[in-house]
């Protein structure tokens, strides 16, 4: 899809940077595929609270000793 946006200076230069991709296109991408990267990241950690028992870590230990 193709559109206009106007994004403050310093902060396309930043995501360029830390993106370390070629293009403005490339540098947007990546950030806004991060971004949605995180915020589904949040929203699993958040379900996850919600178990009553989890797998401690002695009982990984456990299960990998086993194999």
């Amino acid at each position: 899809m193709k559109t206009s946006v106007d994004i403050p200076e310093k902060i396309l230069k930043d995501v360029i940077l830390y993106s370390q991709k070629k293009t403005q296109k490339e540098a947007i991408v990546t950030a806004m595929e991060e971004y949605i990267r995180i915020r589904k990241m949040k929203k699993l950690t958040e379900k996850l609270g919600t178990f009553d028992s989890f797998m401690t870590q002695a009982d990984l230990n456990k299960m990998r000793k086993n194999k």
